[in-house]
């Protein structure tokens, strides 16, 4: 079952809180993207389970990183009443880079885990107990015999568990553009977060990643969420970019990506548009437009930075 929206904002304080509360973490880790947006600066209605952070460089061992990560979230949540299972780190891209065809600076790490409280975790014991139970009945009624088998009661009660737990994921990019980071808090937990600057800027250069001319990507996806995060930045936040010129030009050194791109975002209007459907299932209590009403806002704010002198 979907979260709600309070649900959803109180994972995303979970979330955010658990990784702040490990102050290497804290010390590395920017939050950015659409739940900066919700959660931090109050902008927009798009809300989601996905929680992408940045660093400026990358670790020497991401086994470290997945134990420091996996360590944080197990502790934090458990204080506040939640149990963790089946938490899951990988480097992304997943396979291996070769070495002259791929850039070391793209990718970073995905995480991804479940939570529930502590009350359906305990419940799922009983669950697990039932469900068995129920195995055994129908195996004496069908002459197969039965036994008492500890290990398949608990097998249960994880199968339980991963049902009804809410799943979580956090994607980490490394070799990003950190500059100007802003400090705020949550719960309590001081926590570094993209400005809404360096959100449009980097929302910007994510559709252009996207294109053929880039070459990053085997399988561009659509991103109209960019287009309506970059409008909820301009109008609602009021960012102005060609006042952060070297924010924008930053974020797309960052990652090697040429600002000459931006001349071909009007090529992919209709790639973006068949996946608007997306966006709209997830913005809540807001009235929104077509994609075109976005879609042509980003243009015009394009035009105004080359105007300006980002080419």
């Amino acid at each position: 079952m979907p979260l709600d929206k309070a649900s959803l904002l109180r994972t995303g304080e979970l979330v955010v809180s658990a990784i702040a509360s490990d102050e290497e973490l804290f010390d590395k880790l920017v939050l950015k993207g659409g739940n900066a947006l919700q959660l931090i600066h109050k902008i927009g209605a798009r809300a989601s389970i996905d929680y992408d952070f940045s660093m400026q460089d990358d670790v020497e061992d991401s086994a470290w990183l997945a134990a420091r990560l996996e360590r944080a979230v197990q502790r934090h949540f458990e204080l506040e009443g939640y149990r963790v299972l089946d938490f899951k780190f990988t480097p992304r891209p997943a396979r291996r880079p070769i070495v002259g065809q791929t850039n070391p600076r793209w990718g970073g790490y995905n995480a991804t885990f479940k939570y529930m409280s502590a009350e359906d975790w305990a419940a799922a014991e009983g669950v697990g107990s039932q469900r068995f139970m129920k195995g055994q009945r129908a195996a004496l009624a069908h002459g197969d015999g039965a036994r008492h088998d500890p290990t398949s009661e608990a097998d249960e009660a994880l199968t339980y568990r991963r049902n009804i737990g809410k799943k979580v994921e956090v994607e980490i990019s490394k070799y990003e553009y950190t500059e100007g980071k802003q400090e705020v808090e949550v719960d309590g937990y001081p926590v570094y977060v993209y400005t809404l600057p360096m959100i449009a800027a980097e929302k910007l250069r994510a559709i252009c990643q996207q294109m053929a001319a880039h070459g990053q990507r085997r399988n561009p996806a659509p991103r109209p969420r960019d287009f309506y995060d970059i409008h909820a930045c301009v109008q609602s936040g009021q960012v102005d970019l060609t006042q952060h010129l070297a924010t924008v030009r930053g974020m797309f050194a960052a990652k090697e990506v040429p600002l000459s791109l931006l001349n071909h975002i009007p090529e992919y209007r209709s790639f973006h548009a068949n996946a608007w459907g997306e966006v709209v299932s997830t913005v809540t209590g807001e009235k929104l437009e077509f994609f075109d009403h976005y879609f042509d806002f980003v243009l015009n704010e394009v035009a105004r930075l080359q105007a300006a002198g980002v080419e």
